[in-house]
């Protein structure tokens, strides 16, 4: 069991197949192994999960890579749903 598993009953990581609407995660590649771990469950976990690694920046990609950020952002919210 993850440190993640944990937290919920029944624990959140083993529902995220539930999820069943389009999903944006975007990472800064140079972001904390945990972090990276995280988007990895995600990405495996959640069908159809559009994920983004973003070079050159960490955490903060939204500070630190503004313009990528803002723009994976608003082409995804312009995306056709498909739910």
């Amino acid at each position: 069991m993850t440190d993640y598993e944990r937290f919920e009953s029944p624990p959140a990581v083993q529902r995220l197949a539930e999820i069943k609407r389009p999903l944006l995660v975007l990472v800064g590649e140079r972001d904390v192994p945990d972090i990276h771990t995280i988007v990895k469950l995600l990405e495996d976990r959640v069908i159809g999960a559009r994920v983004i690694r973003i070079p050159r920046v960490g955490h903060m990609l939204n500070m630190e890579a503004p313009d990528a950020f803002n723009h994976h952002v608003a082409s995804f919210s312009r995306s056709p749903d498909p739910g």
